[in-house]
């Protein structure tokens, strides 16, 4: 081989390791598949306020430790004037009637609050209806009015200072009087079934009149 010929040679094969060096290094893997994939987008968390563990959690009543007077005319029991939906109470016959364009439609015995702790007298109208009703005594233990927690199947608020008109259940006496030997904490007391009829009956808004 000349000597052109031999340095032909040997540039020609300088020039292909360089090639190959630099595909091999700085341009390495080029041909290999990605590794690792692109980030997916990201997904905004949308902020909820937490499910309560009773969608329906009864309210604590706070009935008042006396009587609220009211300035409103009463009515005869028995007599039903001047509304087209009514319930009236009286307490010193410790009845209750309701009344739908002045016809009766239910009418039970009651106990109502107890002397010291009296059901308040005038015009109100039903407030909140509950089925059931957990009672909580707002008095605390040692108090002479305190009661264990109690639950009610039927309770119509009709005074903004917690006073209902509810079933109550665990009493046993309601005989005429029973208002002075262990009288309600200012509720108005009516049988299971007679308040099923009337709690049935009710609306909200309805006028309660409470009578002495």
């Amino acid at each position: 081989m000349s000597c052109l010929s031999r340095a032909f040679s040997i540039l020609f094969m300088t020039c292909l390791a360089v090639t190959a060096v630099a595909v091999g290094g700085a341009w390495g893997r080029v041909n290999e598949p990605a590794t690792e994939s692109a980030p997916a987008p990201t997904q905004l968390a949308i902020s909820r306020p937490p499910a309560s563990a009773d969608p329906s959690p009864s309210p604590i009543p706070t009935p008042l430790p006396g009587p609220i007077s009211s300035s409103a005319s009463m009515r005869s029991s028995g007599v039903a004037r001047g509304a087209d939906r009514e319930i009236v109470v009286s307490v010193s016959e410790q009845h209750l009637w309701a009344y739908e364009h002045g016809r009766l439609v239910a009418e039970s015995v009651v106990v109502t609050g107890r002397p010291e702790l009296p059901t308040p007298t005038g015009s109100f109208h039903i407030r909140t209806k509950y089925s059931p009703y957990r009672f909580v005594s707002p008095w605390p233990k040692g108090s002479p009015y305190y009661y264990a927690p109690l639950w009610s199947t039927y309770a119509m608020e009709y005074q903004s200072d917690g006073y209902f008109i509810h079933d109550a259940p665990w009493r046993s006496d309601w005989a005429y009087g029973a208002n002075v030997r262990g009288g309600s904490h200012g509720c108005v007391n009516v049988p299971t079934a007679e308040m099923s009829t009337v709690y049935h009956w009710a609306r909200i808004g309805d006028l309660v009149v409470v009578q002495s």
